[in-house]
């Protein structure tokens, strides 16, 4: 999972993506179309300030790949040093069709 500012991938203060495994246990099973996470998703600390993050993306690896979901934070969060940013759980909704 990345992290995003005008949906291009935060960079820097060391930040890297997180890995969250596709299974049952992280995500509920798809109900009406819509699935969310089942676990509190958590990134590391940041080292340095990432910036406003706005948008997620469901990505294909763990560097590189392609974006196989992505969408807005509904209220853009400040990410300075110091935090480690975190989805509770239910936070993300992702819509599957």
């Amino acid at each position: 999972m990345a992290l995003t500012i005008a949906s291009v991938e935060v960079s820097g203060g060391s930040y890297a993506r997180i890995g969250v495994a596709n299974d049952t246990s992280n995500r509920s099973t798809p109900a009406s179309g819509l699935t969310h996470n089942a676990l509190k998703i958590t990134f590391i600390e940041a080292t340095g300030t990432w910036g406003t993050v706005d948008g997620v993306q469901i990505m294909s690896a763990s560097t590189g790949g392609y974006i196989i979901a992505s969408g807005d934070i509904t209220t853009p969060i400040l990410i300075p040093a110091g935090v480690a940013p975190f989805f509770n759980a239910t936070d993300l909704v992702v819509s599957v069709v």
